[in-house]
């Protein structure tokens, strides 16, 4: 059972001594006060603070979310921190799981230059197929969107793994007024798996009469996506298949994409570069596994 969380912060263009002094600190202050606390670590870089957090080994499975909800309650509460600093719990993975840690040394880089790099090794290192055999009821949601749309399963997971990282509760960043001194809400609605946002989950739910569907839910999520790749589908003509033009859809909505508004935004067109090669990649790792999880998913019906 992994009981380490990791507790990033951005401070662009500021030194080390800076991102100890204003940020890692008071981070650091927060996570002491936690009584499941085992030990804490810090590394302060240029722009970057990083926070390890490790609980105690009396700290029960079924208890870790809890205390790491608790302690990002505490993170968002915290008074002080530079203008659009905005320390980030990553629980994606925490929890009863087995994995290793793995840590790099970037010097002379930007944070973006080095956020990239990084979300590329995370990118290769999140594989369809372990994630389907690990959550084996994802798979079975994932069939079933299958079934119920034509949709391919490696397109909409694709799309989600760029929307959220598989993460429930992920939500967009914060918004700030008065010079970014005040938070005000977030900067849009979007919420869990799919991030979709209020009203279009809403569209789901009255088109599909899924009245008690939920954003953090997988099972409804991926379900939520298939509609959605099929009405792109029939508004827009846009193929089931097509993971590059089915994201443009799934970004800028049906009349963005007929209004081709993706033509002003290079770095969404590269997004959506990114969204097809992940597509394709897990299309080829569902490929070499679908017939031991079909077989999972047969024994089922008997046992």
């Amino acid at each position: 059972t992994v009981r380490v969380a990791t507790i990033v912060s951005s401070f662009p263009g500021s030194s080390p001594e800076r991102v100890e002094q204003l940020v890692t600190d008071k981070v650091e202050k927060v996570v002491q006060e936690l009584p499941e606390l085992k030990e804490v670590s810090s590394t302060s870089r240029s722009g970057l603070s990083v926070v390890s957090v490790e609980l105690k080994e009396q700290v029960e499975p079924q208890d870790l979310q809890p205390v790491w909800d608790r302690l990002r309650r505490k993170l968002s509460q915290i008074k002080g921190l530079p203008s659009g600093v905005n320390p980030n719990l990553d629980d994606d993975g925490i929890g009863e799981v087995f994995g290793i840690a793995v840590g790099l040394v970037i010097d002379g880089f930007t944070y973006a230059e080095a956020k990239e790099y990084v979300d590329d090794i995370k990118d290769d290192l999140i594989k369809l197929d372990l994630i389907f055999f690990e959550k084996d009821d994802w798979y079975d949601a994932a069939v079933d969107m299958n079934e119920e749309y034509g949709v391919p399963i490696h397109v909409p997971m694709a799309m989600m793994y760029q929307e959220s990282s598989f993460k429930a509760q992920a939500q967009p960043p914060k918004d700030y007024i008065l010079f970014g001194l005040i938070p005000w809400g977030r900067v849009s609605s979007a919420y869990g798996y799919s991030q979709a946002k209020t009203m279009t989950w809403e569209d789901y739910i009255n088109a599909t009469g899924n009245s008690g569907a939920d954003r953090d839910d997988f099972a409804d999520a991926i379900d939520f996506m298939g509609w959605f790749i099929t009405q792109s589908h029939r508004i827009n003509g846009v193929s089931k298949w097509d993971a590059y033009a089915q994201y443009l859809n799934y970004h800028e909505g049906w009349g963005g994409y007929k209004r081709q508004t993706y033509n002003k935004k290079r770095w969404l067109v590269g997004v959506a570069n990114k969204v097809k090669a992940r597509s394709l990649k897990y299309a080829g790792q569902l490929k070499q596994c679908e017939d031991e999880l079909n077989r999972g998913w047969f024994m089922k019906l008997f046992f």
